[in-house]
């Protein structure tokens, strides 16, 4: 073909310019006449393919590349043969290379990060679909105009081949067919060196080997085989020298840079602002043997997405927390290198703790539970964990760095070790749980890993220093650390749900605690069956073990006991037993313990949450609403992403201005609890289903009923999939879709959802107020057919209100109210008069209480004048005045009886 020749075509394509050329072929812009797109289209050198069998094979690459699709990945749409030469169409990118986009400007290294990571993303899915790129690079990635980088020229080879080692002589055509596309042409953008690097791309070219070797592996380097390994070495050069602005290694010559690619030695950046965090995750990728760095370039661009400062509403995965409390300490380990090579070691220490083996088998038990949230669940588990993992790994490392360093005692390092050692036997205790998954397991597992304890602690020289020492006699020490590694796994098993498993497995340990007279595990132990009573409603049991850990954790300095303990014990007393004021004696104590504890946010939200709870017993008491408040500043605000908690202050702060009737203030926090349970734990979680249903609670007392219908419907179609059809839980939908049904006049729908209620509050034998209220519709609904039956429904449900809440629970009044107007209207006025007595007697206070106040009252003035009982009947005329409008004409009659 001619250049400038009019119109000449290569297949379909109609040439337009020449892009550039090389040793092994021409790069062209085309304009693709069927799609009316312009296209790159490369046609390789037909003398380095003279062989049918490399022309096929070439062909049979190049076709797999086209069908990998990725919007990181420059897309091949067509390979084919013109004139015996090999062409490949590719997207046309308006845009520039990663190397010119970088020294176009300064930018922010947080841009630089995500956009290289997205490139990564690309690099990755070519892993997945079989390919491996080979000469992973700055220049093989375009930046687009758009902004979105793509990766390019990917080698046209099978993962299991090896490289071709490097001559001084032309390969043959075997060997060309081996070699990648950016060897096919001249890059589009000349190779500019930076003038420190004399060691770079001019190796390509007059060596002739399969990449460019200041980012070939260590394996390529040598001949060996290539794998996706050595793409993510290549690509942590690459994002090495993107973040610092050179390469991690510097040599003048083919031999030295061998050697120290080899060397594992990967030299820490000086005065970058980009976190030390990523560099560790880019000094693995660059580790001398592929089975020492990351598992997959999947696993290292995840790791380099969890970023521990972000604390918005959204799952982050938990970080490294412990880095900040020792930055200093890291610094003056990067000035010193013996420090930071020889600490490189801490992620081993998590083998059969967390790693690929355990990770494989835990994903294949939540898969086996057959529960619709595993693998939702799973997925952020994983990420989790990973995370979690990862800022282990960190603070060993930081530890190890500022020891070797000379910056940190041995006394205060093996305080720091020891701590990050009782870290990891919690994390390996709560994978074990994992292991076994079941359902309560799966619903349960992202919160216990948002649940495990902090590292930021492992951090803290104060309280380390501060803390209790272990015993002295070393086969005591030993002792304590088994029985803490049993307590680690009692606190998994509470924080998936297994209780009473819990419960016994903390009972043995306590047992066994009394010989060994170490009062920090003593405490601990009580801490543990006290929040384990708590969660069985073992209410005089847990306040007395919860005692225990509060005067421990206090007379031994044991600070976070002492505030966790101090915490639960204030919703025990003040909420499940009614000793509001009890509680409330212990706030002080227990603000003062979170502040010495240092808390990390969780404890915090768990005490600001609980105080809530107590102080709304009293609904017009504002201290509740501003410790709901207090508390989602807590847990939003976490170091490592908000917790999962933080649902239960929303959806509290949602019924307490429902009971206030600050319906708009109600409806926006049960939303924001839905929205943070979406984001944290999955749109078909069941900790979604509660404030689910108080958003519908709010559009239907606003008179939103088609809104209210669609959010119970949802509500009820979740928890019939979590639960079955018999759960409790469905009570609340099933009520909400009865009273939507009342309110159109649609009784039959209305009757058949309250007895659907109805029927599974029976079998389970409930006497939870929601079968009350099914109780009430349903009464409500079969009055203009049967009143027999509604009046015996409302007496059940008096029963069951009464079995909640005792005699004196106000949900009766309006119900015996009800009850009264019933037996009235059948003449039952012996029972009608009981009726109304009773609501006289107790009715106080709130507004649907005076109204049914002046009901009773209305209801027995009109049996006691029957009666003759005038003198006591128009006595209660002026108690009857608070009725509803409808019973004016009733309030009339008895006014003109009385003579009023």
């Amino acid at each position: 073909m001619i250049e400038g020749e009019d119109s000449a075509k290569i297949g379909p394509f109609v040439v337009l310019r020449k892009l550039g050329e090389g040793s092994m072929g021409i790069v062209y812009a085309a304009h693709d006449a069927a799609l009316a797109r312009e296209v790159a289209l490369k046609v390789l050198s037909r003398r380095h393919f003279d062989s049918r069998q490399v022309r096929a094979r070439m062909l049979r690459e190049a076709q797999a590349l086209a069908r990998l699709s990725h919007p990181n990945v420059v897309q091949v749409y067509q390979v084919g043969v013109h004139d015996d030469e090999i062409y490949v169409a590719m997207e046309y990118v308006h845009g520039q290379t990663l190397r010119s986009w970088l020294r176009a400007e300064k930018r922010p290294w947080r841009l630089v990060l995500r956009t290289v990571i997205a490139a990564g993303r690309g690099l990755a899915a070519a892993h997945a679909a079989g390919l491996v790129h080979r000469d992973f690079k700055p220049d093989n990635v375009l930046v687009g105009e758009d902004g979105r980088a793509r990766v390019v020229d990917f080698g046209l080879v099978h993962t299991g081949d090896p490289a071709v080692a490097t001559r001084s002589v032309e390969p043959s055509s075997e060997e060309a067919a081996s070699m990648s596309l950016s060897q096919a042409s001249t890059q589009l953008q000349p190779v500019d060196e930076p003038e420190e690097e004399p060691l770079g791309d001019r190796l390509t070219r007059t060596g002739m080997l399969v990449g460019t070797p200041t980012y070939m592996s260590p394996e390529q380097h040598m001949g060996g085989a290539i794998e996706p390994a050595s793409d993510q070495f290549s690509f942590g050069v690459t994002l090495y020298e993107a973040l610092y602005g050179v390469r991690p290694f510097l040599a003048a010559s083919w031999e030295e840079l061998k050697q120290k690619v080899r060397s594992g030695v990967v030299p820490p950046p000086r005065d970058s602002t980009v976190p030390g965090r990523i560099f560790r995750i880019i000094a693995r990728s660059l580790a001398p043997t592929p089975e020492l760095r990351w598992p997959s370039l999947e696993h290292m661009l995840g790791a380099l997405e969890r970023d521990p400062r972000r604390t918005v509403l959204r799952v982050a995965g938990i970080v490294a927390v412990a880095g900040a409390a020792a930055a200093g300490s890291y610094v003056l380990a990067l000035s010193q290198q013996e420090a930071s090579t020889q600490c490189t070691g801490a992620a081993a220490e998590l083998a059969g703790v967390w790693d690929d083996e355990r990770a494989a088998a835990a994903e294949q038990a939540f898969v086996a539970t057959a529960s619709p949230l595993a693998a939702d669940a799973w997925r952020r588990v994983d990420a989790r964990l990973d995370a979690y993992a990862l800022a282990w790994t960190e603070g060993r490392t930081q530890a190890c760095e500022a020891h070797a360093s000379g910056s940190q005692s041995t006394s205060l390092f093996d305080r720091r070790t020891a701590c990050l050692a009782r870290r990891r036997a919690e994390l390996s205790a709560l994978v074990d749980v994992l292991l076994a998954a079941d359902r309560s397991v799966v619903e349960n597992a992202v919160q216990a890993v948002a649940a495990l304890a902090s590292l930021a602690s492992c951090a803290d020289a104060d309280a380390l220093l501060a803390a209790v020492a272990p015993p002295d006699d070393p086969d005591v020490a030993a002792e304590v650390e088994a029985r803490r590694a049993q307590l680690a796994r009692a606190t998994a098993l509470e924080n998936t749900g297994q209780f009473t498993a819990a419960l016994s497995l903390a009972r043995e340990v306590g047992a066994a605690a009394e010989g060994l007279h170490f009062p920090p595990l003593t405490a601990e132990v009580a801490l543990r069956e006290g929040s384990l009573l708590m969660e069985l409603a073992r209410d005089a049991e847990a306040e007395a073990a919860l005692t225990r850990a509060m005067r421990e954790g206090l007379v031994h300095g044991l600070d976070a006991v002492a505030a966790e303990a101090v915490a639960k014990r204030i919703f025990v007393v003040g909420e499940r037993q009614g000793r509001r004021e009890v509680a409330l004696d212990a706030e002080a104590l227990a603000e003062a313990l979170m502040e010495r504890a240092g808390d990390d946010g969780r404890i915090g939200g768990l005490l600001h949450n609980n105080l809530g709870v107590v102080y709304a017993r009293d609904v017009t008491d504002d201290r509740a609403r501003l410790h709901y408040l207090r508390s989602m500043e807590l847990f939003g605000g976490r170091s490592d992403g908000p917790d999962p908690l933080i649902v239960m202050a929303h959806h509290n702060l949602g019924g307490l201005y429902r009971s206030q009737g600050r319906l708009d203030d109600a409806r926006k926090h049960y939303a924001q609890a839905v929205a943070v349970v979406t984001e944290l734990l999955g749109e078909k979680h069941p900790y979604v289903v509660h404030p689910l249903g108080g958003v519908a609670d709010v559009d239907l007392l606003q008179g939103r009923r088609d809104e209210a219908a669609a959010g119970y419907r949802r509500q009820l179609a979740l928890m019939e999939a979590t639960y079955g059809e018999h759960h409790f839980y469905l009570l609340h939908p099933l009520v909400g879709l009865g009273n939507v049904a009342l309110g159109r006049g649609s009784l039959d729908t209305a009757r058949a959802e309250f007895r659907r209620a109805v029927a599974i509050g029976e079998r389970l034998g409930s006497t939870h107020s929601m079968y009350a209220e099914a109780l009430v519709g349903l009464a409500e609904a079969v009055t203009g057919v049967d009143r027999a039956e509604a009046r015996a429904l409302l007496a059940r449900a008096v029963t069951v209100y009464e079995a909640d809440g005792g005699p004196k629970n106000p949900a009766i009044v309006p119900v015996a109210a009800r009850a009264g107007q019933l037996a009235a209207a059948a003449n039952d006025l012996p029972a009608a008069r009981r009726w109304f007595e009773r609501v006289l007697s107790d009715a106080t206070g709130p507004k649907d209480q005076l109204e049914s106040r002046s009901l009773a009252a209305l209801g027995l003035a009109r049996i006691l004048l029957d009666a003759g009982e005038r003198q006591r009947a128009c006595a209660l005329s002026l108690a009857a005045r608070a009725a509803p409008g409808d019973a004016n004409t009733e309030l009339d009659a008895l006014a003109a009886a009385c003579g009023h």
